[in-house]
C-alpha cells in the first residue's frame, strides 16, 4: 500500500490580503497535486491578518472562509510526515493583461479554483442571502460589476502592483457600459468611503452594495493593519470582502482595476457578457508598455 504523501502549503505575511492568500495557493495546489500528492492549506500556525491576537496556533483562518481542497485538516495530519511548501508559484492566475483577456488560461485556472476553492457552508449562506438582498430573490435586473480601489493601495503605491483608475474614469466608463450594455443596476465594490460617495451622486438609485466597512484614510498602513472596534473584527473583514468579490463573479458585465480581488471575481465567474480591466502601467516601475491584447470597447 503506497502511503499518501501530505503538502503543508503555507504564506507567510501578516499584511497579505485574502485573495493573495487564494491566488498563490491556487498555483500551489495544482503543484502538489500534479505530483500526486496531497495539498493542506495552513493559515494556522503564523500569524495572518484573519486570525485574532491568541487564535494562532489554535484556529485555521482558511477553514473560516473554505473547505480544505481535499477536505483533510492540519489535524489529521498530525503524526504523519509531511512536506512544507511556502513559496509563492510562479505558475498561477496572476494580474497581467495576458492572464485577464486571454480566454485559455482563464478557462485553465478557473477550472482549478472551482474544484479546489470550495466555500465552506457558513460562508455560502451569509453570500446567497446578501445576493437576495441587493440583487432581489427573483433576479431581472441586468448588473454591472464594479471594483475600484482606493486608500491603501493608491497611497502607498505598492512597487509593481497594477496602477489603478481613479473613481472618475472608472465613473465615466461605467456609465458608458451601463447604456450600451443595458445593466439597470450597478454593483460597487470598494474598500473606499470616499469613492462610495462619489458613485452614489453619480449613480443615485442604480447603485448597489454591501454594508461592509469602509475606511476613509489608512495614513499610509495596509488595510489588514487597521481594525474596527468589534469583536471578530479580523473575520468579518474577511468575510464581507469575500462576499464582495463573490457578488462580482455573479454580475452580468465587470469592469475593474487590475488587483488580487479582481482576479478572483474573473476565477469565480461562470463568464461575463462583457469585461474591461484598466492597463495604467505599474507603481514605481518603468517603462510602461500597453498590453498587446486587445479589449472589446463596449
Amino acid at each position: 500500500m503506497t502511503e499518501e504523501k501530505y503538502v503543508v502549503i503555507k504564506r507567510y505575511g501578516d499584511h497579505l490580503g485574502l485573495f493573495s492568500y487564494v491566488i498563490t495557493n491556487i498555483g500551489n495546489i495544482n503543484k502538489v497535486i500534479q505530483e500526486g500528492k496531497i495539498p493542506v492549506i495552513d493559515m494556522q500556525t503564523y500569524p495572518n491578518a484573519y486570525l485574532e491576537e491568541g487564535e494562532v496556533g489554535l484556529k485555521n483562518a482558511w477553514e473560516f472562509f473554505f473547505e480544505q481542497p481535499m477536505n483533510i485538516s492540519l489535524k489529521d495530519i498530525e503524526g504523519k510526515k509531511w512536506e512544507e511548501l511556502t513559496s509563492v508559484p510562479r505558475n498561477r492566475p496572476n494580474d497581467s493583461m495576458s492572464f485577464f483577456l486571454n480566454k485559455k488560461k482563464r478557462d485553465y485556472w478557473k477550472k482549478i479554483a472551482q474544484k479546489y476553492i470550495r466555500l465552506n457552508y457558513g460562508t455560502r449562506k451569509v453570500i446567497e442571502k446578501e445576493e437576495r438582498n441587493l440583487f432581489g430573490k427573483d433576479r431581472k435586473d441586468r448588473v454591472l460589476g464594479v471594483l475600484c480601489r482606493g486608500t491603501d493601495y493608491v497611497q502607498l503605491k505598492p512597487f509593481r502592483h497594477p496602477v489603478q483608475p481613479t473613481a472618475e474614469e472608472v465613473i465615466e466608463k461605467a456609465k458608458k457600459v451601463m447604456k450600451r450594455r443595458k445593466c439597470q443596476k450597478l454593483f460597487l465594490a470598494t474598500e473606499d468611503e470616499e469613492i462610495l460617495k462619489k458613485f452614489q451622486k453619480a449613480f443615485g438609485k442604480k447603485l448597489i452594495y454591501s454594508n461592509q466597512k469602509r475606511f476613509s484614510n489608512t495614513k499610509g498602513s495596509y488595510l489588514s493593519k487597521i481594525h474596527f472596534e468589534r469583536k471578530n473584527d479580523a473575520y468579518l473583514k474577511g468575510l464581507e470582502y469575500l462576499t464582495t468579490i463573490i457578488l462580482l463573479s455573479k454580475c452580468d458585465c465587470f469592469i475593474a482595476g487590475r488587483t488580487s480581488g479582481t482576479i478572483g471575481a474573473v476565477l469565480f465567474s461562470k463568464g461575463f457578457d462583457y469585461t474591461y480591466f484598466w492597463d495604467k502601467g505599474r507603481y514605481k516601475f518603468f517603462p510602461f508598455f500597453p498590453s498587446v491584447y486587445k479589449q472589446e470597447e463596449f
